[in-house]
């Protein structure tokens, strides 16, 4: 279900990513940049930034809040974009 809500946020932006690639990975109590901590799903996904055989991809990862599943954040090797 938090696979599909990524899709489809990423769909709606206009956002490329690897088909089949979101996949779920569970909860993860995660440091906050205020220092407090917070219980997240953690959903992952990839982009392709080349055509190479070998290392054209790179990892991104979703989190949504544990409560309300809504979208919480996108963080990629070189960004951070904060949803909810």
């Amino acid at each position: 279900m938090l696979e599909k809500r990524l899709e489809n946020y990423l769909e709606s932006k206009n956002r490329i990513y690897d088909n089949d690639s979101i996949l779920y990975q569970g909860i993860r109590n995660t440091k906050m940049l205020d220092g407090t901590y917070k219980k997240l799903h953690l959903v992952n996904f990839t982009v392709s930034i080349s055509n190479q055989q070998f290392d054209s991809n790179i990892g991104y990862f979703a989190t949504f809040d544990i409560n309300t599943e809504e979208l919480f954040e996108i963080i990629g090797p070189q960004s951070y974009e904060k949803i909810g």
